[in-house]
């Protein structure tokens, strides 16, 4: 989804193994289910290198009793929200509740072992 990802739900690790191979994939134009077609490959770059630095920032928290409410407030993703949403308030919003939120909820999840289950809040 463009410009803002909805990383709820959704198994981080997974997630980058699909974009690489989509990624690998030779294309001339890249249709998305959401957002517009693209030649390139940056918004596959982009998304994977956002997936990776969540990852990275979850895993000091793998397996303390940190809640996950703390976590939230500890994990630092403010340069994806500036490359993503800009000074924009209303994308900045949407970037907090779609993106910064659900994916550090999945990725805690995913490091601690736990099931990320589809429609779960």
């Amino acid at each position: 989804v463009s410009p803002i990802p909805f990383g709820s739900n959704t198994y981080p690790s997974e997630w980058i193994k699909a974009l690489e191979r989509i990624r690998a994939l030779r294309f001339d134009t890249m249709v998305p289910g959401h957002g517009r077609p693209t030649k390139d490959r940056v918004r596959i770059d982009t998304l994977i290198a956002m997936l990776k630095h969540v990852r990275s920032n979850v895993a000091p928290f793998a397996h303390d009793q940190t809640p996950e409410s703390e976590v939230l407030k500890k994990v630092d993703l403010s340069q994806s929200e500036a490359a993503i949403a800009g000074k924009d308030p209303w994308l900045r919003r949407w970037f907090r509740a779609y993106w910064r939120d659900p994916i550090i909820s999945s990725a805690l999840r995913e490091a601690r072992g736990q099931p990320v289950l589809q429609g779960e809040d």
